[in-house]
């Protein structure tokens, strides 16, 4: 499988011949490593014993003491250039220069990209497909945008943001990316209507002091714009989440008329849904949610 390729050995074929799957994209220069993660139903009395999945190594019999470690170099990544900021732009950029191949060592020591070494598990679906369950938000807290693109296009999209990558070296961020697909649906303002898609998850440390709205974000949102692509409605959206709304959903006329129908005191309508639908807000909260034809009461 190869992340830009296109046909048989690209990402689309993949997604496709697999149950589940998904990928963990670490894009950074002196890191560049997946983790590929595929799944097949298998049949309840298998005989292979089930054996759990372990997203990071064990320590211990748990998984907490690597992801301690692995979210202390993550701050430590992100808050020696808060301070190296006072030494002034020059100097934090020679120092950059020389971090770059430590911090790509101290990456893939918790990045296991070794092909030789698969982990093989089994298990009930409910252990085994919420395969970040383990995960502790404490350590490496996260936020993120989920873009979707049409699948028969993953290869291009892709190359797009490698092209990204390889010019602007920050726009690969400290964190990593998760690409996985979504089969097409027939529900109006769902990321994936009317076609496959496939879903890059770009996640933001949350141990950074900036809003990613401002300028990590849009730099991949642009990157791909040639894709119309769509955003998960609970994930980051731009500051202006019009932008990615407008024009990119055939049935929204419908949408809008049925949602003005079913609710037209706009109860349900919120100041952020109404920006982002481009529907004028309403100006005042109605005073109860209650029937139009309601019963007086009486004693």
């Amino acid at each position: 499988m190869d992340l830009f390729a296109d046909g048989a050995t690209g990402l689309a074929n993949f997604f496709e011949r697999s149950d589940y799957a998904r990928i963990v994209w670490w894009p950074q220069r002196t890191v560049r490593r997946i983790v590929v993660w595929a799944v097949q139903r298998i049949a309840t009395d298998h005989p292979e014993p089930s054996r759990a999945y372990e997203p990071m190594p064990t320590v211990l019999g748990s998984t907490q003491p690597a992801q301690i470690a692995g979210g202390a170099v993550l701050w430590a990544i992100v808050h020696w250039r808060r301070a190296g900021r006072l030494l002034g732009a020059a100097a934090l950029r020679a120092l950059e220069r020389m971090a770059a191949p430590l911090e790509g060592a101290l990456y893939r020591a918790f990045v296991d990209g070794d092909p030789e070494r698969p982990q093989r598990f089994r298990g009930p679906w409910w252990e085994i497909l919420p395969q970040d369950a383990k995960m502790d938000e404490r350590w490496m807290p996260t936020t993120f945008t989920e873009i979707f693109v049409p699948l028969a296009r993953a290869g291009e999209a892709m190359r797009c943001l490698d092209r990204l990558f390889a010019s602007d070296p920050a726009a690969a961020g400290r964190f990593a990316i998760e690409l996985y697909a979504a089969s097409a649906s027939a529900s109006w303002l769902h990321p994936a209507y009317g076609h496959a898609a496939l879903r890059i998850n770009v996640f933001w440390l949350m141990h950074e002091p900036t809003d990613p709205r401002d300028e990590f974000l849009p730099r991949i949102w642009e990157a791909l714009a040639e894709f119309q692509p769509r955003l998960h409605w609970a994930k980051l959206f731009p500051h202006e989440p019009a932008t990615m709304v407008c024009g990119r959903y055939p049935r929204m006329a419908e949408f809008l008329a049925t949602r003005e129908r079913l609710d037209p005191d706009r109860v349900f309508l919120t100041e952020w849904l109404a920006a982002a639908l481009s529907v004028a807000p309403v100006q005042s909260r109605p005073v109860a949610p209650l029937p139009r034809r309601r019963v007086p009461h009486t004693q």
